[in-house]
């Protein structure tokens, strides 16, 4: 039944408007911004094209932790072999308490399910422990009294696997009904990357968001910074096909977005080596008491950047 359900979601998908967004916890230059999820976050390119353009917007920078984690879960599911048998998926649950404890963000953004579902065919057991995690993450941060902002996975290529677009179907629908029943904050990329990538194969039916059907392209994670900023209502770049085509209008931009991807990237290598993880292949960062000054000097000459 859930299936048939997701499949008649599809056709409404693109004759439907996008939901009217709830207010969302505003972002600031004072606020320690947490993003925790799995490689997608991890690569980060979204989180450069929304910082970059947020400071360029409003000629202030901001502090964006990234502690996104490839392959791991809110599930805490692993499939057999998975990573040809050299470890199994890491679970969120074993390092977020200690995060909160040692960074104390003043927001979490969190992002999970594309992996949740092990890239098998709908099963109750592993929704469940889907939504156990979720669940789970929102109590743990509410306990530290810390907003939080969840977003959908994007869309799951169906020419990859289509059993399992559905069950990405399912997930993220799911995550939406907390939106409405729990008033969980919840931004709904899923829905904007299907639509987009449904527009695209209209034009090109060899268009494709990710090519292998989970890690964005470029334009993959520029749609997910697009709803990034449709949800906080910033709509400057909402007609720019590119993220280099938004720079376009602002005086340094790129060298400014590249001093932010590579403040972005060491914060991420500096944080994950400290909280500690259990997923092989992550290269260590700096130890923790090097990384202040580090960032330092490049805040510095992005502010130089932008008073020119």
């Amino acid at each position: 039944m859930l299936a048939a359900f997701s499949r008649g979601a599809l056709i409404l998908l693109f004759l439907a408007p996008v939901l009217s967004a709830k207010p969302l916890p505003k972002i600031t230059p004072e606020q320690k911004v947490l993003f925790i999820g799995d490689s997608i976050t991890y690569a980060g390119q979204f989180l450069t094209y929304f910082e970059t353009l947020l400071t360029l917007k409003n000629k202030q920078q901001y502090q964006f932790y990234n502690l996104a984690l490839p392959s791991e879960t809110a599930s805490g599911l692993s499939e057999v072999g998975h990573a040809n048998g050299r470890f199994a998926r890491p679970d969120v649950k074993t390092r977020y308490q200690k995060i909160l404890q040692q960074l104390k963000p003043d927001l979490v953004v969190i992002c999970y399910g594309i992996n949740d579902g092990i890239y098998q065919a709908f099963d109750e057991t592993r929704f469940s422990a889907y939504k156990r995690g979720m669940q789970w993450l929102a109590e743990q941060t509410e306990q530290h009294s810390i907003p939080f902002i969840f977003i959908t996975a994007p869309v799951y290529d169906v020419r990859k696997n289509a059993a399992y677009a559905n069950v990405q179907d399912i997930y993220a629908a799911w995550l939406m009904s907390k939106y409405y029943t729990d008033d969980w904050p919840v931004i709904d990329v899923y829905q904007t990357s299907k639509h987009h990538l449904w527009q695209k194969r209209q034009q090109d039916v060899s268009f494709y968001l990710a090519a292998d059907g989970v890690h964005p392209t470029d334009y993959g994670h520029w749609v997910i910074a697009k709803a990034l900023f449709d949800a906080w209502q910033i709509n400057e770049w909402q007609n720019d096909e590119r993220f280099d085509k938004a720079l376009e209008n602002y005086a340094n931009g790129e060298k400014i977005a590249a001093l932010i991807n590579k403040k972005q990237h060491l914060i991420k290598a500096t944080w994950l080596t400290h909280i500690g993880h259990t997923r092989p292949g992550i290269k260590d960062g700096l130890p923790l008491i090097k990384l202040n000054p580090a960032i330092k000097k490049m805040t510095q000459r992005i502010s130089r950047l932008l008073a020119n």
